[in-house]
């Protein structure tokens, strides 16, 4: 799964503007970067995307921070900046760090 992590990244690089991963393509790795609670390489592939963000991959990101022991205000700022305000599930995540 690293290397389809990888190629994610290197598909997006060279796509840019011009490819975007679907779901179908994406939430696999995000899943696994998430699963080994990978802060760098979630970050990595939203830096990237470079477009607006889901609330779905925001959320990802939140857990994965949480999980990893790292700080989650820039994620939460980023959310705000983005529209998306802070819920019951946004709350449930940060209770369990």
């Amino acid at each position: 799964m690293l290397k389809a992590v990888e190629m994610l990244k290197r598909a997006i690089s060279v796509g840019r503007g011009r490819w975007w991963p679907t779901s179908v393509t994406l939430d696999p790795c995000l899943d696994f970067l998430e699963g080994k609670g990978d802060v760098v390489g979630i970050e990595d592939i939203i830096k990237l995307l470079k477009k607006p963000l889901t609330r779905d991959i925001y959320l990802r990101w939140l857990r994965t921070c949480v999980a990893a022991g790292d700080s989650v205000w820039k994620v939460l700022d980023l959310m705000k900046l983005d529209g998306f305000s802070v819920d019951e599930e946004t709350d449930k995540i940060l209770k369990t760090g």
